[in-house]
């Protein structure tokens, strides 16, 4: 009877010792949960991107817009991780390094995703990406996806476009649609000086833009590594052709020495000192804040074939990516599906933002295919078919290195600071010293 006793006692004891053990759990969670939504009940989701939260507030703006049930279920916090995207693929290194949470998303360019696909530290997007993959342009498909597998959502497709003054070019007596290299770009930019003295068909200041380099080097098939990984900067025929190009362009007197993103560029576009740019179709979201006055001055063209780059892309494009750490991955999938990969979700996201859809069945929208309402019937047009000419650089691991290495050897090259030889030799060692085999892991 006392055996009993004890036997009972003990498993009185183990479950009092459980349902305490369950309470626990439950308290747990509840902490969790209470840390994860605001008092509202939503799933706050935090959203890294560069430069300023206005692209998380836009992109918040249009899936309301499109998706008005999702207020009641998200909360969206912006965050910066620095003035580029370098930056804030700075930041998800040491996040990862030190173990911290995770951003629920995160914005890189493609020239980022070898990098962290190859660590495997990006959530696998195959089975929100793969029932659209039919109605993804291929550009779209090339920048969500990495050996095989997608692992972005592609945000902006970074196409090539020719932003020129019309009537200052029609003055000149220039017809861009006959700019076809790099002789006749230099005999439209000597014509359109003689018209307009103060004016140039671009500006290449002392900092070489970040992208400009980029921009030809993704269409001519250079490399700066072959495929065992080994640098081959000295001897590639894409990157000697580049570097020339830019030379020969600067040495003309055509461009003006004035860095992108300074206030005398945003200046020189107003009071016409550039007449044109040779850039990316994301400009079309800052002309018009420099010269808003200008509304149907401008038109838009394709590239000139220069250095033997016949599309091409700046840095592929943006993307936005979950951290397989994060918290709310559930969500955040949601969240990027409802907005990116819907024609409702791209639409509204090209109202508010002038974001091109990467829906082929949202391209054809007259949305779309209306004319601009600064740039005119040019701007579509010219974008369709930079799409259709979209090539990606094979980015390495350590692209972020490589790009700023090689647009400081291509600063010193155009300001005389040493032989074509000379210098691409030298960032050729310093990427070998400083990376090695940027395809090995250390």
């Amino acid at each position: 009877m006392a055996l009993d006793n004890r036997k009972g006692s003990r498993r009185r004891s183990g479950i009092a010792l459980l349902v305490i053990m369950m309470l626990l759990s439950m308290v747990l969670a509840a902490c969790t949960d209470s840390e994860d939504k605001p008092a509202n009940g939503k799933v706050k989701l935090t959203w890294m991107v560069w430069g300023s939260t206005e692209t998380v507030e836009k992109a918040t703006e249009s899936l309301f817009k499109a998706y008005p049930e999702m207020k009641d279920k998200v909360e969206i916090e912006g965050l910066v991780g620095g003035a580029g995207d370098p930056d804030v693929a700075k930041k998800l290194r040491l996040a990862l390094a030190a173990n911290e949470d995770m951003p629920d998303i995160v914005m890189l360019n493609r020239t980022q995703l070898t990098e962290f696909a190859e660590a495997g530290i990006l959530e696998d997007l195959t089975d929100v990406m793969k029932p659209v993959q039919g109605n993804l342009t291929q550009a779209a498909i090339e920048l969500a996806s990495y050996k095989n597998k997608f692992v972005t959502f592609p945000y902006e497709v970074k196409t090539k476009v020719w932003f020129y003054r019309k009537d200052m070019f029609d003055e000149a007596g220039i017809d861009p649609s006959k700019v076809k290299n790099i002789d006749d770009l230099i005999a439209a930019g000597k014509k359109l000086r003689e018209k307009f003295p103060n004016s140039y068909i671009w500006n290449l200041g002392k900092q070489i833009a970040g992208y400009d380099l980029g921009m030809i080097v993704s269409g001519n098939g250079a490399k700066f590594t072959d495929d065992k990984g080994e640098y081959v900067i000295a001897s590639d025929p894409g990157v000697r052709k580049a570097f020339e190009m830019f030379k020969q362009l600067k040495d003309s007197g055509v461009t003006v020495d004035i860095n992108d993103f300074t206030p005398d560029w945003e200046k020189a576009f107003a009071n016409g000192t550039i007449a044109s740019s040779l850039i990316s179709n994301w400009f079309k979201n800052f002309l018009p804040k420099y010269a808003p006055d200008q509304a149907g001055k401008w038109a838009t063209a394709e590239w000139p074939i220069l250095a033997d780059a016949d599309g091409g892309s700046e840095a592929g494009g943006s993307i936005f990516v979950i951290p397989a750490k994060g918290k709310h991955k559930k969500e955040a999938k949601e969240v990027l599906s409802k907005l990116l990969l819907t024609k409702q979700g791209a639409l509204a996201l090209n109202e508010i933002r002038s974001i091109t859809p990467i829906l082929k069945d949202a391209l054809q929208d007259p949305q779309i295919t209306q004319p601009h309402k600064f740039f005119g019937a040019t701007l579509p047009q010219t974008e369709a078919k930079a799409l259709e000419k979209v090539k990606v650089f094979s980015f390495s691991p350590a692209a972020d290195l490589e790009r700023s290495t090689m647009n400081e050897a291509l600063s010193k090259y155009l300001t005389g600071g040493g032989t074509l030889d000379q210098i691409l030799k030298q960032a050729e060692t310093d990427l070998k010293n400083q990376v090695g085999n940027p395809y090995k892991k250390k």
